[in-house]
């Protein structure tokens, strides 16, 4: 099972990203796609999603918002990648406090579907913990929109 990662006082390590991958990802539809991870304990939380969109030339999407040029082509429910009944853990704080990682394969399963997707995901949020956070990183060798890119990461009480 993963690990878990708290800090001194016994708080919870959260991380969250918000961010656009751009370009086809194999075995997902569509070219566009938004990226909501949020992991607690190590783990994915229950509301992660990815939602992808085809997007003809001129139209995009940020994390928040959707050109109506794009077309909705499936949404995917997030969760831990197990192997062998060993769960891969997603979601740490750096020693320091500077820094933050989700990095790990995790599962995109299509709403509607029992069958997941496994997803490389590589980001790394930079800043101070409970603030707004630069946020860098791949999917499924992806690189991400170059803005907006939303993240976060700390110890919520």
């Amino acid at each position: 099972m993963g690990s878990r990662q708290s800090s001194s006082e016994g708080s919870v390590a959260k991380t969250s990203s918000s961010v656009v991958v751009v370009g086809s990802l194999e075995r997902l539809t569509g070219n566009r796609h938004q990226l909501k991870l949020t992991t607690s304990d190590t783990m994915v939380d229950s509301h992660g999603t990815l939602r992808s969109y085809y997007c003809p030339a001129g139209a995009s999407i940020t994390p928040t918002w959707v050109s109506a040029r794009c077309t909705h082509r499936a949404t995917y429910t997030l969760s831990n990648f197990s192997q062998s009944n060993e769960t891969r853990p997603i979601g740490k704080i750096s020693i320091t406090g500077k820094s933050a990682t989700q990095k790990a394969p995790i599962n995109a399963t299509k709403v509607g579907s029992t069958l997941p997707v496994t997803i490389g995901v590589t980001i790394s949020l930079y800043g101070q913990p409970g603030h707004a956070a630069q946020v860098t990183g791949t999917v499924h060798s992806r690189g991400l929109q170059a803005t907006p890119r939303y993240g976060g990461y700390g110890y919520p009480r």
